[in-house]
C-alpha cells in the first residue's frame, strides 16, 4: 500500500477522485472529448498499419518489429484513456507505471528497427546487451517509490519521482542520439545516392515519430498541463503511416495497394471518430450516412486498385513469357543455322575435292555437276 505525504494526497484505498467511476474503463465525465479524437483514430490506424506491413513484408524481421512498436503504442494509448477516465488511485498507479514501462521500450525497439532497416542485418550482441542494461532500471524500479510517489486526488495524476520524471527521458534521449549517429555514419559512408536518400528519410521519419509520441508526456511531466499534452497524438497516425510507407517503399512491396488501403482505412476511422462528438440526432444520422458511403466507395476503390494491379502483374508475366519465347526462338534459329551450315560445308568440301583432283581424275560431266553443287552449297551457306 502506498502512503502519501504531499498535500491532498492520502491512502488511495480510502478515497476516490472527485468524479464518477469509469464506464467500460475509458468513459467518464473527466475525459475531454478531444482525447477520443486524438487517441482512438491513432490507436486503430497504428494497429491496422502494423498488421498490413507485417503481412506485406512476408513476416520479415523489419515488419515484425514495426508491428511490435505499433502494438505497444496501441496499449500505451489505451492506458492513457483509462488514466483519464478512472477515479481510482490504485488504477492510476498501475496504468501510469505501465506507461512509464512502455514509453522508453518503444524508443529502444525503434533504435533496433532503424538498425535493421539501415544496416540490413541484426544488431550485434554487445549493443543489444547495452540497450537492455540501459532500460533495466526502469523495470527494476517500476514498483518502487523511485518511480511514483503517490496520486494527487484533486485530479488523479500520479506524483512522479526520478524514474518517471527524469530517467526515462534520459534513456529516450540516448536512443534518439544513437539513431542520429547511426543515420549520420551510414549516410556519410554510403556512395549510392538513392541509398543515402533512403537512410536519411527513414532516420528522420523514426525521430519524428518518437518526438510526436513523447512530446506530450514531456509537457505534462514538467508543466502539469496534461490536457495540452494530448495534442501530440493527433499527429501520430501521420508518422505511423509514413514509417510504414518507407518500409514498404524501400523493400519493394506493393505500395500502391498499401497506400489505398491506408487512405480508405484512415478516412473511415477519422469519420467514425466523429461519433464521439455528436450531440444532435440529425448530425448522428448524417455522419452515419457519410461513414457508410465512405466504406462502400472505399471498398470499390480498393477492389479497383487490386484489379488494376492484377492486370499489371499478368501483363508483366506475359512480357516475361514473351522474352523467354524470343530467347528460345533465337536459340532455335542459331541451332538450325549451325546445323544447316555444317551440312552445306561438308558437301561443299566434297565438291571442291572433286574439282581440285583430290579424288583423282573425273570426267567433264562430273566436274560440271561438281561445279553446280559447289555453287549451290555456297549460295545455301
Amino acid at each position: 500500500m502506498y502512503s502519501f505525504t504531499l498535500p491532498r494526497c492520502i491512502n488511495f484505498m480510502e478515497q476516490l477522485c472527485p468524479w464518477e467511476g469509469a464506464k467500460f474503463l475509458i468513459y467518464s465525465s473527466n475525459v475531454p472529448q478531444l482525447l477520443f479524437y486524438s487517441h482512438i483514430p491513432a490507436m486503430i490506424i497504428a494497429l491496422l498499419v502494423g498488421f498490413i506491413v507485417f503481412a506485406k513484408s512476408g513476416k520479415s524481421k523489419v515488419g515484425v518489429i514495426l508491428l511490435v512498436i505499433n502494438i505497444l503504442f496501441f496499449l500505451w494509448a489505451i492506458f492513457d484513456l483509462i488514466l483519464w477516465a478512472t477515479n481510482r488511485p490504485d488504477m492510476v498507479m498501475f496504468f501510469w507505471s505501465m506507461q512509464v514501462l512502455i514509453e522508453p521500450l518503444i524508443y529502444l525497439i525503434s533504435f533496433y528497427l532503424t538498425y535493421l532497416f539501415i544496416k540490413k542485418q541484426d544488431l550485434p550482441f554487445k549493443p543489444k546487451l547495452l540497450a537492455i542494461l540501459l532500460y533495466f532500471p526502469v523495470v527494476a524500479l517500476l514498483s518502487s517509490h523511485y518511480n511514483l510517489l503517490g496520486v494527487n486526488l484533486s485530479d488523479c495524476t500520479a506524483i512522479e519521482n526520478f524514474i518517471a520524471q527524469y530517467f526515462t527521458y534520459i534513456v529516450e534521449f540516448i536512443f534518439i542520439v544513437s539513431i542520429l549517429l547511426l543515420v549520420d555514419r551510414e549516410y556519410q559512408k554510403n556512395l549510392d545516392l538513392n541509398r543515402k536518400k533512403e537512410i536519411l528519410t527513414f532516420g528522420l521519419g523514426v525521430i519524428a515519430f518518437l518526438l510526436a509520441f513523447s512530446w506530450g508526456n514531456l509537457i505534462g511531466s514538467f508543466t502539469d498541463n496534461w490536457t495540452l499534452a494530448q495534442f501530440g497524438l493527433i499527429g501520430m497516425p501521420i508518422f505511423v503511416v509514413f514509417l510504414a510507407y518507407l518500409v514498404i517503399r524501400f523493400h519493394s512491396f506493393n505500395i500502391k495497394l498499401f497506400s489505398t488501403q491506408i487512405l480508405v482505412g484512415g478516412l473511415a476511422i477519422l469519420i467514425g471518430a466523429q461519433f464521439f462528438f455528436i450531440k444532435i440526432p440529425i448530425n448522428f444520422v448524417l455522419t452515419g450516412i457519410t461513414f457508410i458511403i465512405t466504406i462502400i466507395f472505399g471498398y470499390l476503390l480498393i477492389k479497383s486498385v487490386k484489379k488494376e494491379i492484377a492486370q499489371k502483374e499478368e501483363l508483366a508475366k506475359l512480357n516475361i513469357s514473351l522474352e523467354e519465347s524470343i530467347k528460345q526462338r533465337e536459340s532455335l534459329v542459331h541451332l538450325v543455322t549451325h546445323k544447316v551450315k555444317g551440312s552445306f560445308t561438308r558437301s561443299k568440301y566434297i565438291f571442291a575435292g572433286i574439282l581440285d583432283g583430290t579424288f583423282g581424275d573425273v570426267s567433264p560431266d562430273i566436274k560440271k555437276y561438281a561445279e553446280q553443287g559447289l555453287e549451290s552449297d555456297n549460295m545455301g551457306i
